[in-house]
């Protein structure tokens, strides 16, 4: 295996702390919201703003 091989793998190969981010993004909670797509978000959020205005 020449050195362009070996940097080629190490590229697509995640680093450790790479995986250890995405087990913790798997595992948190999602946020809580009334809607769950981004048009009810803003809409929520819309709404929250005239509530407080």
């Amino acid at each position: 295996m020449d050195r362009e091989d070996r940097s080629r793998e190490a590229r697509t190969e995640p680093r450790p702390d790479d995986r250890e981010r995405q087990r913790e993004r798997a595992a948190a909670p999602p946020i809580e919201r009334e809607h769950e797509t981004w048009q009810g978000i803003l809409e929520e959020d819309e709404r929250r703003e005239r509530e407080r205005g």
